[in-house]
């Protein structure tokens, strides 16, 4: 499997950030790089605590930089952008390097599943899901 680089931007995101990153955990030739936008909420010192990451501080929140400071701070072959609320489906990691050994593929995404019940969020992911595929605009929960 090719070298993953999982490049995540938070702002004040202690409430999920361990939880996205404790997916990782383990997982060979995978790289996580946390671009931290100014957290106040102390996300940059759970980050740190896990061992597991490179921590960027980025000079200019907004995803967009972040991501961008991410990317050129990784070292892996294929890069991966997640939000830190963001879990990926079984076998996630595995599927990604499968989808990109085909030299037509550039990049993808997942369909979007939400954890919270009733039918309006199952209309939700759905339609996100329906509009990724029909337009290309991609959410970043979808990685």
């Amino acid at each position: 499997m090719p070298s993953i680089s999982v490049i995540i931007p938070v702002l004040n995101e202690s409430g999920t950030i361990l939880r996205c990153l404790e997916q990782f955990h383990g997982v060979p030739d995978t790289e996580v790089v946390v671009v931290d936008g100014g957290s106040t909420d102390g996300t940059q010192d759970l980050v740190a605590d896990t061992g597991l990451t490179a921590l960027v501080r980025s000079d200019r929140p907004g995803r967009a930089f972040q991501m961008n400071e991410g990317a050129r701070e990784s070292k892996g072959e294929i890069l991966l952008f997640l939000h830190a609320d963001t879990e990926l489906p079984e076998g996630g990691l595995e599927m990604i390097s499968s989808a990109l050994e085909d030299p037509a593929v550039s990049g993808g995404r997942f369909r979007l599943g939400l954890d919270e019940e009733g039918w309006q969020y199952r209309l939700i992911s759905k339609a996100s899901t329906w509009r990724s595929s029909l337009l290309g605009i991609t959410y970043g929960d979808q990685a």
